[in-house]
């Protein structure tokens, strides 16, 4: 069964017909996603480091790095999503701060 994803041509034909405002809308999906695993990786300790929150950003921007450069993205789409995991994982962090892992 013939799929067009599995064509290069075609994903990247359809990857650059998707509408902007739908990359808006999935760079303001990584950004509540690097928070809450900002977040969740400071509660996780309890606060006590920040070193969980920056390795999950730091994570999540290699892997996105490998997503952006593997097919078609816009080239403000790249830059903007490699420069959120990291800071709104970071700020996921700092609203964590004072606040305790449910057991």
């Amino acid at each position: 069964m013939p799929s067009d994803a599995a064509d290069p041509a075609a994903l990247d034909r359809a990857m650059r017909a998707i509408p902007i405002i739908a990359f808006v809308g999935l760079l303001v999906a990584y950004m509540i996603g690097s928070f809450a695993g900002g977040m969740t990786a400071a509660l996780v300790v309890d606060g006590r480091s920040n070193r969980p929150s920056v390795v999950t950003g730091i994570l999540l921007t290699i892997v996105e790095a490998v997503t952006v450069f593997a097919t078609y993205y816009p080239t403000w789409f790249r830059a903007a999503s490699l420069l959120t995991y990291l800071p709104f994982s970071y700020l996921g962090c700092l609203a964590a701060r004072g606040r305790k892992a449910r057991h």
